[in-house]
């Protein structure tokens, strides 16, 4: 789905995130702000302002767009790092030339709690937005009950926000009060819907009650 080029983007800059990120707003507000003034701005605490400049805390989206705002710088410049990356010069041009998007990426959640947590993504992953399309968010892959779609346990795939599908459609779904899980839906005249794997070992799920969060329009494979 993806070629080498993208792949080599993707992977570099999913790395030491927190870090990353605190470098950059420090760097932002050189000249600008203390630490504490900062934190007066954006009305948060100033030990939570160091714990993010030091890498040790996770940045929200929100928050960083408040930086954005009041450092004027775009928001990319926290989340992308391709002037520090170290590549093969054949992918200088290539990369000058991504229009870029920020997603935020989400773990699964389990059987027990009552909604998909969109509060706290795990990371961040600035990709071309050539690859994501429509997505809004990335989700972490859990299991192999789709690996005959070349599907794996740990891939990112990229997921639009949805509350209905059409047959055929890969989507993340939560059926029966179970966790959310990534699987082909299949719709039947008269029929409640049907979540299907692409693993002979995982049977399908016959979803009574079931809630769509997105369409899958994209994927990041890991191996």
């Amino acid at each position: 789905m993806f070629t080498e080029r993208h792949n080599i983007v993707v992977e570099a800059v999913s790395m030491s995130i927190d870090k990353r990120v605190g470098k950059r707003i420090q760097r932002a507000i050189d000249g600008l702000y203390n630490q504490t003034e900062l934190a007066k701005a954006l009305n948060r605490s100033p030990s939570l302002v160091s714990k993010w400049i030091r890498g040790e805390r996770p940045v929200s989206l929100e928050d960083l767009e408040r930086i954005s705002q009041v450092t004027s710088k775009p928001i990319t410049y926290f989340l992308d790092d391709f002037e520090t990356l170290h590549l093969d010069p054949k992918f200088e041009g290539i990369i000058s030339g991504f229009d870029l998007a920020v997603l935020p990426v989400y773990q699964f959640v389990r059987a027990g709690v009552p909604a998909f947590v969109m509060e706290r993504p795990e990371d961040y992953l600035t990709v071309p937005r050539e690859l994501v399309g429509s997505a809004r968010f990335a989700v972490h892959v859990k299991g192999e009950s789709m690996t005959g779609l070349d599907i794996g346990d740990g891939d990112v795939l990229f997921v639009r926000p949805q509350e209905d599908a059409d047959d055929g459609d890969i989507v993340v779904a939560r059926a029966n009060g179970d966790e959310y899980t990534v699987k082909r839906l299949r719709k039947r005249p008269g029929e409640p819907p049907v979540l299907e794997s692409a693993n002979p070992e995982y049977p399908p799920i016959v979803a009574e009650d079931m809630r769509i969060v997105g369409k899958v329009v994209g994927q990041f494979r890991m191996r």
